[in-house]
């Protein structure tokens, strides 16, 4: 399960890639996010259309929240991912994959701490034991290494707010996909419902900036970067089944890792107009692994493999 969170969290980095070149394209995080939901949304409901099963989830779904016991909050975490998406979008093209994700796991570290230690995830409360603490904290500081050299210059200061912001709403997001996973018994179902939440904000909001500002008139021909959805599909699929075995914490530095690794590959390879990967980057994320194995070193190492 931690295998598959790192794996996860690759496919994050490589959505927001692909996410923060549409948006520059386009010149507008909005639509480009859009366009996101959209597609994953698509493939979604062909998939739910095609699956007795699926379709049974929703029914579960809808009467666990008429009878109380699935919380009515948990069918929004849509709404946590749509912001994030707008802020790849937006930002990503600006500031770089790397530095973006080092932003994401500021928010998302601290975030699940106390979402794991008030038990608002599916796999119940977690104490927030001494390498917990320890592994967040230094997670936080391997941010605060890697924007160090443009914490004061205005404009970029304020793309990591955002960055950090999305990230706080992303175990959000996670926690509440578990629970609606573990009703459902259906990751489809968690996914469909949060996609749904997400395009149906974005549409509100994609409609009032083109009736003020009018549609994008600067369309890229590469036909990969309006596939992004298909990621985001795929990672919150596979978080919504891994969190109810690893809860949100260690699932949060697992995808990290895999973030990490990846941003800073594609910062490194292909990186986008405007982002430039620094020094303090590649020290700040040698940071984060290192935050993501302190944390997660008890739970490494004292979990029992699975039954064959």
């Amino acid at each position: 399960m931690v295998l598959a969170a790192v794996f996860a969290g690759a496919l994050t980095a490589m959505q927001s890639y692909m996410n923060g070149k549409l948006g520059l394209a386009l010149g507008n995080g909005v639509i480009a996010a859009w366009i996101t939901f959209a597609g994953a949304l698509v493939i979604l409901t062909l998939v739910v259309a095609f699956s007795g099963k699926s379709r049974q989830g929703f029914w579960r779904v809808i009467s666990a929240v008429r009878g109380g016991e699935l919380k009515w909050w948990t069918l929004f975490g849509g709404l946590a991912g749509a912001f994030f998406v707008v802020t790849q979008s937006a930002t990503v093209a600006l500031i770089g994959v790397a530095l973006f994700t080092l932003g994401v796991v500021a928010g998302q570290v601290t975030s699940s701490v106390f979402f794991d230690w008030l038990g608002i995830t599916p796999s119940g409360k977690i104490s927030p034991t001494l390498p917990r603490i320890i592994g967040s904290v230094l997670a936080i500081v391997s941010v605060l290494v890697a924007v160090w050299s443009e914490l004061f210059s205005g404009g970029e200061t304020v793309l990591i707010i955002f960055a950090v912001a999305s990230g706080l709403v992303i175990s959000w997001q996670t926690a509440a996909n578990g629970f609606v996973a573990q009703e459902s018994r259906s990751a489809v179902v968690a996914t469909a419902i949060n996609f749904i939440g997400g395009f149906i904000a974005l549409t509100i909001v994609g409609l009032l900036i083109v009736l003020f500002e009018g549609m994008p008139t600067n369309w890229p021909a590469n036909p990969l970067l309006y596939f992004g959805g298909l990621l985001g599909l795929v990672f919150i699929a596979l978080a919504a089944v891994i969190v109810r075995t690893i809860g949100v914490l260690i699932l949060a530095m697992a995808t990290i890792a895999g973030q990490l690794f990846a941003s800073v590959l594609l910062d490194t390879v292909a990186p986008l107009a405007a982002a430039t990967i620094t020094p303090g980057v590649f020290v700040g994320t040698a940071l984060a692994f290192i935050a993501v194995l302190v944390a997660g070193w008890r739970e490494f190492t004292n979990r029992e493999p699975s039954a064959k």
